[in-house]
């Protein structure tokens, strides 16, 4: 791992999806600093208050969208490049769309194999 102090933010209402990415990250890296937040007003104030390389969010949380918390960060200077990443079971044109629009750095389609998800973490390490 290239950068020391890698810190990543996964936001996520699905504790076991939270638990399951969270241990396999640290037994994979362990030097990646992990927060998380179950609760998009929690994961903003998380945002607002430190500073992630790497957002990982949830399409669909607390009956809110993925796409409308990256959209609402974006229109900041603080998050206006900051690289998200969405997890999704499934998302329609419209979604994919807006995704690109929004410049989402990647998506993952639920259920994903955890040989994806350290895919795309080693992407982001460099």
């Amino acid at each position: 791992m290239k950068k020391e102090n890698f810190t990543l933010l996964i936001i996520d209402d699905d504790q076991k999806i939270i638990e399951l990415i969270t241990t396999f990250l640290k037994i994979r890296f362990p030097k990646i600093i992990v927060v998380t937040s179950n609760d998009v007003r929690e994961g903003q104030f998380k945002l607002e208050n430190q500073d992630f390389d790497l957002v990982l969010i949830d399409q669909f949380i607390n009956g809110k969208t993925g796409l409308d918390f990256i959209s609402q960060m974006r229109r900041t200077l603080k998050h206006s490049n900051k690289k998200f990443v969405l997890m999704s079971g499934g998302l329609g044109s419209q979604e994919v769309a807006q995704a690109i629009h929004l410049g989402i750095s990647d998506i993952l389609v639920k259920p994903f194999p955890l040989k994806h998800l350290q895919e795309k973490i080693l992407k982001y390490l460099g």
